[in-house]
């Protein structure tokens, strides 16, 4: 539960929303906040020996439960108050899921957003001359101070982030989410996470397979986006959307 509240808070916020049930409720968010719990916490879980298989078996029925949780209008929460001391409860709540689910083999795409959301949001807040409410805001907040090199100081914090840090591949991951939401904003870094994208920035075209190069008047082009390996679909795009050549437009899925 606190770990979705997190992964949830910062991307809602930087799509203009301020409490939790207008994010629970907000479709694209929604949606982000089921492939947390359901394919990158959930398999962490299944894969623990000491997991009861019946809790197992009940985690779809918890996971709607939580959003049931957090869309009751009555409650309120405001996402400002979930984003504080972000720095403590990733260590504490975040980093071992990472951890697990790089460990079976899984992208952890939907983590990596989150906390390329976090770091674009101190770096806002920063911007703005606003104070990061963190118990560990000096250092959050130093790559982001004048002289910083922003991202890549962010993600060396070996005190928040542990052997994270040193994982290339992990580091590219959210190195690619940052620059999606800097260069398309938050609704478009959901999109690509979610696999909905229709349209292909240089952000994210190491994400397609392009099935018959040779012929310039269509291309069968496969989304490669890991989070959803389990349900990929060939898409008809023409070539000149796919190398940038022409404008995007939205495809039909076949």
């Amino acid at each position: 539960l606190n770990v979705t509240h997190s992964a949830m808070c910062y991307p809602a916020i930087l799509a203009g929303l301020t409490h939790v049930h207008e994010a629970c409720l907000h479709s694209k968010i929604r949606a982000y906040l089921e492939l947390v719990m359901l394919q990158e916490i959930a398999p962490t879980l299944r894969a623990n020996p000491e997991m009861d298989k019946s809790l197992c078996d009940r985690i779809p029925s918890y996971a709607r439960s939580v959003l049931e949780r957090f869309e009751n209008v009555a409650v309120k929460d405001q996402l400002d108050r979930i984003a504080m001391d972000g720095s403590e409860k990733f260590r504490v709540q975040g980093s071992g899921v990472i951890r697990e689910g790089i460990a079976l083999g899984l992208p952890m795409d939907a983590f990596a957003l989150y906390v390329a959301a976090w770091a674009h949001f101190i770096k806002r807040e920063m911007d703005a001359g606003v104070e990061v409410k963190d118990m560990g805001a000096q250092g959050v907040t130093a790559p982001f101070r004048p002289g910083g090199t922003g991202l890549p100081a962010f993600l060396d914090m070996v005190d928040i982030f542990g052997d994270l840090a040193m994982n290339m591949t992990w580091r590219q991951n959210v190195t690619r989410m940052f620059d999606t939401i800097t260069e398309h904003g938050m609704e478009f870094a959901l999109d690509v996470v979610l696999g909905t994208v229709s349209a292909f920035p240089d952000s994210i075209r190491s994400d397609l397979r392009l099935d018959n190069p040779a012929r310039r008047d269509e291309a069968v082009v496969t989304v490669v986006n890991p989070a959803r390996l389990a349900s990929l679909d060939p898409i008809m795009y023409t070539s000149e959307m796919l190398m940038g050549e022409g404008p995007s437009v939205n495809a039909n899925a076949r």
